[in-house]
């Protein structure tokens, strides 16, 4: 799985997305980071995120995102590497999804 120039942005802007088509299952994972706006600590929140088809209460199906992977960064590189990295180990069994 090459992640090369994936991302929208790039660059340290309040926030950035990436979708990614693994190579192993053919999942698409939506890649999302973004700066705590009140956050002492400059931190920034990252998340992987997969859409699936689900049965609403009204036995409807319906679109639903799911976060499978969910953490904190200290900058946008370290989030965008940290969220990357387990989308990775996640592929390889080394992670499992929330």
């Amino acid at each position: 799985m090459n992640m090369k120039d994936i991302w929208a942005m790039g660059g340290e802007e309040d926030c950035d997305s990436a979708e990614i088509v693994t190579d192993l299952n053919g999942e698409t994972y939506s890649l999302w980071v973004e700066r705590l706006p009140r956050c002492p600590f400059g931190r920034w929140v990252w998340s992987a995120d997969v859409l699936e088809i689900v049965r609403d209460r009204s036995g409807k199906f319906a679109e639903h995102i799911r976060a499978v992977v969910l953490g904190f960064s200290l900058s946008a590189n370290e989030a965008r590497y940290q969220v990357e990295e387990a989308i990775r180990r996640m592929i390889n069994g080394e992670l499992k999804p929330v």
